[in-house]
């Protein structure tokens, strides 16, 4: 075929690390969160470029497992989880999200350099929550902003 797409996960760490990590070696690789049952992963795409470069990508793959593995899972994602399981829903406010959020390393409007500590966060958010941060988070980042 023309291009194939693979998707795995690890119990041993988080592989929202491996998207970062992959990133530093060069190589694009992307997250996918948990769903209905479905562990997060990641997920790659096999185009003609990486069939082409299997050695190079594989050694980076590699690399890439061999430093997630030594970072384990996100305890903030943990406490995060914990104190969801605590809550009732209507009892989720938005000033909570943003703490959250910069706890995560999202502040004004920024992403952080390495994504894996905010996907982790993002994960173990109730999936409507997931949606309404990524959606808030576009919609301010594209709003019009007139000059001073």
């Amino acid at each position: 075929p023309d291009s194939n797409q693979v998707a795995f996960t690890s119990d041993d760490f988080s592989c929202f690390h491996l998207i970062d990590e992959m990133a530093a070696r060069g190589w694009g690789v992307q997250p996918q969160f948990g769903y209905h049952g479905s562990e997060p992963n990641v997920h790659i795409s096999i185009g003609q470029k990486t069939f082409d470069q299997s050695g190079d990508f594989l050694a980076a793959l590699r690399a890439s497992v061999e430093a997630s593995r030594e970072k384990g899972f996100s305890q903030t994602a943990a406490k995060v989880k914990a104190e969801l399981s605590r809550m009732n829903a209507p009892d989720f406010k938005p000033a909570m999200l943003a703490d959250l959020m910069r706890i995560a390393g999202l502040e004004d409007g920024q992403l952080p350099r390495k994504s894996a500590e905010l996907n982790q966060v993002l994960n173990v958010l109730p999936p409507r929550i997931t949606e309404f941060v990524l959606t808030d988070f576009m919609n301010d980042r594209y709003i019009y902003r007139a000059k001073r």
